[in-house]
Protein backbone atom coordinates (compact mmCIF):
# COMPACT_ATOMS: atom_id res chain seq x y z
CA UNK A 1 0.00 0.00 0.00
CA UNK A 2 1.30 3.54 -1.16
CA UNK A 3 1.84 6.25 1.55
CA UNK A 4 0.04 9.42 1.45
CA UNK A 5 3.25 11.20 1.19
CA UNK A 6 4.18 8.70 -1.87
CA UNK A 7 0.97 9.37 -3.75
CA UNK A 8 1.05 13.18 -3.64
CA UNK A 9 5.14 13.06 -4.95
CA UNK A 10 4.01 10.76 -7.48
CA UNK A 11 1.09 13.48 -8.30
CA UNK A 12 4.07 15.93 -8.26
CA UNK A 13 5.94 13.98 -10.46
CA UNK A 14 3.33 13.09 -12.87
CA UNK A 15 2.46 17.54 -13.44
CA UNK A 16 6.12 17.95 -14.26
CA UNK A 17 6.12 15.50 -16.57
CA UNK A 18 3.23 16.43 -18.54
CA UNK A 19 3.89 18.56 -21.42
CA UNK A 20 2.04 21.88 -21.04
CA UNK A 21 0.90 23.84 -24.36
CA UNK A 22 0.51 27.65 -24.54
CA UNK A 23 -1.98 28.86 -22.11
CA UNK A 24 -3.86 30.69 -25.33
CA UNK A 25 -4.16 26.97 -27.52
CA UNK A 26 -1.24 28.49 -29.94
CA UNK A 27 1.05 26.19 -31.65
CA UNK A 28 3.72 26.94 -32.68
CA UNK A 29 5.45 27.17 -36.29
CA UNK A 30 8.66 26.49 -37.69
CA UNK A 31 9.36 28.28 -41.54
CA UNK A 32 12.55 28.17 -43.13
CA UNK A 33 14.51 27.75 -39.50
CA UNK A 34 12.38 29.86 -37.95
CA UNK A 35 10.56 29.77 -34.71
CA UNK A 36 6.92 31.31 -34.43
CA UNK A 37 4.93 31.04 -31.48
CA UNK A 38 1.53 30.69 -33.84
CA UNK A 39 0.21 30.50 -36.85
CA UNK A 40 -0.91 34.24 -36.83
CA UNK A 41 2.22 35.54 -35.93
CA UNK A 42 3.60 33.32 -39.16
CA UNK A 43 1.06 34.55 -41.47
CA UNK A 44 1.87 38.50 -40.39
CA UNK A 45 5.76 37.53 -41.01
CA UNK A 46 4.70 36.34 -44.49
CA UNK A 47 2.75 39.63 -45.29
CA UNK A 48 5.40 41.91 -44.00
CA UNK A 49 7.63 39.84 -46.11
CA UNK A 50 5.78 40.90 -48.98
CA UNK A 51 5.17 44.53 -47.87
CA UNK A 52 9.12 44.52 -47.53
CA UNK A 53 9.74 42.99 -51.15
CA UNK A 54 7.35 45.59 -52.75
CA UNK A 55 9.39 48.28 -51.06
CA UNK A 56 6.54 49.27 -48.48
CA UNK A 57 8.21 48.89 -45.61
CA UNK A 58 11.79 48.77 -44.88
CA UNK A 59 14.24 47.50 -42.41
CA UNK A 60 12.43 44.35 -40.98
CA UNK A 61 12.84 42.06 -37.56
CA UNK A 62 11.33 40.28 -35.74
CA UNK A 63 12.13 39.36 -31.71
CA UNK A 64 13.74 42.64 -30.93
CA UNK A 65 14.26 43.29 -27.47
CA UNK A 66 13.59 46.75 -25.86
CA UNK A 67 14.98 47.49 -22.26
CA UNK A 68 11.85 49.20 -19.79
CA UNK A 69 13.77 51.20 -17.52
CA UNK A 70 12.40 52.94 -14.17
CA UNK A 71 12.48 56.51 -15.93
CA UNK A 72 13.08 59.90 -14.15
CA UNK A 73 10.19 62.51 -14.24
CA UNK A 74 11.46 65.95 -14.75
CA UNK A 75 9.24 68.71 -14.33
CA UNK A 76 9.23 71.19 -17.54
CA UNK A 77 7.19 73.75 -18.86
CA UNK A 78 3.77 71.91 -20.32
CA UNK A 79 4.07 68.88 -18.46
CA UNK A 80 7.28 66.33 -17.64
CA UNK A 81 10.22 65.31 -19.33
CA UNK A 82 11.32 61.75 -19.43
CA UNK A 83 14.94 61.46 -18.89
CA UNK A 84 16.98 57.82 -18.68
CA UNK A 85 19.96 58.86 -16.27
CA UNK A 86 22.95 56.98 -15.27
CA UNK A 87 20.80 55.54 -11.73
CA UNK A 88 17.80 54.64 -14.01
CA UNK A 89 16.97 51.11 -13.07
CA UNK A 90 16.40 48.40 -16.14
CA UNK A 91 12.97 46.84 -14.66
CA UNK A 92 12.65 44.25 -17.71
CA UNK A 93 12.36 43.89 -21.54
CA UNK A 94 9.79 44.03 -23.86
CA UNK A 95 10.21 41.20 -26.86
CA UNK A 96 8.69 42.89 -29.71
CA UNK A 97 6.60 40.81 -32.58
CA UNK A 98 7.69 42.14 -35.50
CA UNK A 99 10.01 45.44 -35.99
CA UNK A 100 10.08 47.73 -39.57
CA UNK A 101 9.89 51.32 -41.00
CA UNK A 102 7.35 52.59 -42.73
CA UNK A 103 7.36 54.51 -45.68
CA UNK A 104 7.72 57.49 -43.73
CA UNK A 105 10.95 56.42 -41.74
CA UNK A 106 8.84 55.61 -38.47
CA UNK A 107 9.92 52.73 -36.41
CA UNK A 108 6.70 50.68 -36.32
CA UNK A 109 6.60 47.90 -33.29
CA UNK A 110 4.07 44.89 -34.12
CA UNK A 111 2.84 42.66 -31.32
CA UNK A 112 0.13 39.85 -32.51
CA UNK A 113 -2.79 39.94 -30.41
CA UNK A 114 -6.05 38.07 -30.50
CA UNK A 115 -8.57 36.39 -28.70
CA UNK A 116 -7.70 33.15 -27.45
CA UNK A 117 -9.11 29.87 -27.36
CA UNK A 118 -12.97 29.45 -26.96
CA UNK A 119 -13.63 26.98 -23.45
CA UNK A 120 -16.76 24.77 -24.25
CA UNK A 121 -19.39 26.58 -22.65
CA UNK A 122 -17.35 29.64 -22.36
CA UNK A 123 -16.90 32.98 -24.14
CA UNK A 124 -13.79 33.74 -25.72
CA UNK A 125 -11.10 35.75 -23.96
CA UNK A 126 -8.19 38.21 -24.31
CA UNK A 127 -4.85 37.63 -24.85
CA UNK A 128 -3.63 40.96 -23.58
CA UNK A 129 -2.26 39.99 -19.91
CA UNK A 130 -1.74 42.44 -17.14
CA UNK A 131 1.99 41.90 -17.67
CA UNK A 132 1.65 42.90 -21.49
CA UNK A 133 -0.49 46.24 -20.50
CA UNK A 134 2.38 46.98 -18.11
CA UNK A 135 5.08 46.46 -20.87
CA UNK A 136 3.20 48.50 -23.27
CA UNK A 137 2.77 51.28 -21.02
CA UNK A 138 6.16 51.83 -20.57
CA UNK A 139 7.33 51.19 -24.15
CA UNK A 140 5.36 54.33 -24.23
CA UNK A 141 6.89 55.65 -21.13
CA UNK A 142 10.56 54.94 -22.01
CA UNK A 143 10.88 54.86 -25.53
CA UNK A 144 7.98 56.56 -26.52
CA UNK A 145 7.15 53.78 -28.74
CA UNK A 146 3.32 53.21 -29.18
CA UNK A 147 2.94 49.10 -30.16
CA UNK A 148 0.37 48.41 -33.00
CA UNK A 149 -1.45 45.12 -32.04
CA UNK A 150 -2.23 43.10 -35.17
Amino acid sequence: MMALRDLSQQKILNAIKKKRGNKFGAKKRVYMGMKFDSGKELARWKDLRMLEAAGEITMLSRQDPFPLFACIMSPMVGGYARTITPEAVKVGDYVSDFCYQDRDGNLVVEDGKGLGKKAKGKKRFSTRTAIYNWKKRMMLICHSIQIKEV
